[in-house]
């Protein structure tokens, strides 16, 4: 089961996102209530057909969730209802908001694991969001594919207890900062290092660091649920991050 911890904030008002800051939500994609009905109602043909190529029954409720609130929350920011919230996308495939007019650009990322979504909003500048779920790495070469040579050697330099801590430190980085620029995962995992220079000069990564600047991208840990690592990752310097908990029975 997903447990939550309380630096997450509950709201009773839709809280408009503010010049300077970047919201996330955290959502429990397996939540009892019984809102299905509401979540197809919002969803377009394409999404719903998207939704039906899942085999089991859990993922397409979970996609279909996070589409559902993706959508209210876009709503809520442009004061237009979900259903009427249009999607195109770059050539990477990064979904975007299609037709924005108003000279305020919204930008957002959603990423899932196993059941708890994060989605990220901002008015600034580009976002990237990862959430995994911390899982043992049965691959013993997986983090030479993915990672770069000066990862991997502060990786090794980790003692063996903290490395696979370390492994999805790195892996959110990466994966905030690729979905950010809408790069994808596909061919720049060694290309892009997301070490700070202080991490990459001793070859040593610092688990405990809230935030991490490498070059013009900032990182900060989103701490969403034990047992999980996650990441947002944005290019603006001193952007406010609000953490919020999404709430169904406050969606309408």
């Amino acid at each position: 089961m997903i447990q939550f911890e309380n630096i997450w904030q509950e709201f009773e008002v839709r809280p408009l996102i503010d010049e300077n800051e970047a919201q996330v939500w955290r959502a429990c994609l397996d939540d009892p209530q019984a809102w299905a009905p509401a979540c197809q109602s919002l969803l377009s043909p394409d999404e719903k057909e998207r939704a039906l190529r899942y085999r089991f029954e859990r993922h397409r409720q979970r996609f279909s969730s996070a589409r559902a609130i993706l959508r209210i929350l876009l709503g809520w920011q442009l004061r237009i209802h979900p259903a009427d919230v249009r999607f195109q996308y770059s050539p990477g495939g990064k979904p975007e908001l299609a037709g924005q007019s108003d000279g305020r650009p919204l930008y957002f990322n959603v990423s899932h694991s196993d059941g708890l979504s994060l989605l990220a909003l901002s008015r600034n500048c580009p976002v990237g969001v990862d959430v995994e779920r911390i899982e043992d790495i049965k691959d013993p070469g997986l983090a030479d594919v993915c990672f770069s040579p000066a990862e991997v050697a502060a990786l090794q330099s980790l003692p063996g207890h903290l490395r696979l801590e370390g492994f999805y430190d790195l892996w959110t980085r990466k994966e905030a900062r690729l979905k950010a620029t809408g790069e994808g995962i596909a061919n720049r995992l060694q290309q892009t290092c997301v070490l700070s220079d202080l991490e990459r000069s001793t070859a040593v990564l610092d688990l405990n660091t809230a935030s991490v600047t490498v070059e013009e991208w900032h990182f900060q840990k989103l701490s969403p649920s034990p047992g999980f690592k996650a990441v947002l990752a944005f290019p603006m310097p001193g952007l406010r991050v609000s953490r919020w908990q999404w709430n169904p029975l406050l969606a309408f």
